[in-house]
């Protein structure tokens, strides 16, 4: 459940839309929408709901709640319960995830933005998370990546044990989600330079002097 609400959290967006004479680049760095967003988080809250059902219903052997979450009858609780030390470092990584980027949403206020926009009345910000690396929000993203690769392939997790993988269908539905969820991933990491560029061209040296403290984009020393 918890790994359900980091990714709630993780990918909904704390402001408004901003105005169209807000939002900055070409098409290609406006994709990220609310309906994208959406879409993203959707599919690994439904996983994490139906995880979290699978256990209660094994513990107490409810054949209705099996097969609401499309478990075989003939799972037994220590099937589920037995958890490799992988699926709890993946919740853990999605929890700390979700928590940099609420942390991050405080920190921007007003000026976080699932687009690439410069405000009104803008300002720069380089404390709490952006006092350590200049995008933490993308950084995010990625120890999420990992968190939900992690839990996901462990033995005895819901994918692992339920129908869902086992029809043609929900192999293709988590194929699509996960092509997808890469090329957020990619896209949002390319949204780096021109969010950069956007800061530089508007707050110029008090933007040079917070790259200089902070010279990281993503992770410290490494990128």
């Amino acid at each position: 459940m918890f790994s359900g609400i980091g990714a709630w959290v993780t990918m909904t967006p704390p402001n408004p839309v901003p105005q169209k004479s807000e939002v900055s680049g070409s098409a290609n760095t406006k994709w990220m929408s609310r309906k994208a967003a959406y879409i993203t988080k959707s599919f690994p809250v439904a996983v994490s709901f139906l995880e979290s059902l699978s256990i209660v219903a094994a513990i107490f052997d409810i054949p209705v709640l099996k097969k609401i979450s499309m478990l075989p009858m003939s799972t037994s609780s220590p099937q589920l319960l037995a958890k490799p030390p992988a699926f709890y470092i993946g919740t853990l990584l999605i929890v700390f995830a979700a928590y940099i980027r609420r942390r991050c949403y405080q920190e921007m206020g007003r000026n976080f933005t699932f687009e690439v926009a410069f405000l009104n009345n803008h300002t720069l910000i380089t404390t709490g998370p952006y006092s350590i690396v200049r995008h933490p929000s993308y950084s995010a993203m990625y120890f999420y990546t990992a968190g939900v690769i992690l839990m996901w392939t462990s033995d005895g997790s819901w994918l692992d044990q339920g129908l869902l993988l086992k029809t043609f269908a929900g192999w293709i539905i988590t194929c699509l989600w996960s092509i997808w969820w890469l090329m957020v991933v990619m896209m949002l990491t390319l949204r780096i330079p021109k969010e950069d560029e956007l800061l530089k061209k508007n707050f110029e040296k008090e933007w040079q002097e917070w790259r200089a403290v902070v010279p990281s984009s993503l992770f410290p020393g490494i990128y």
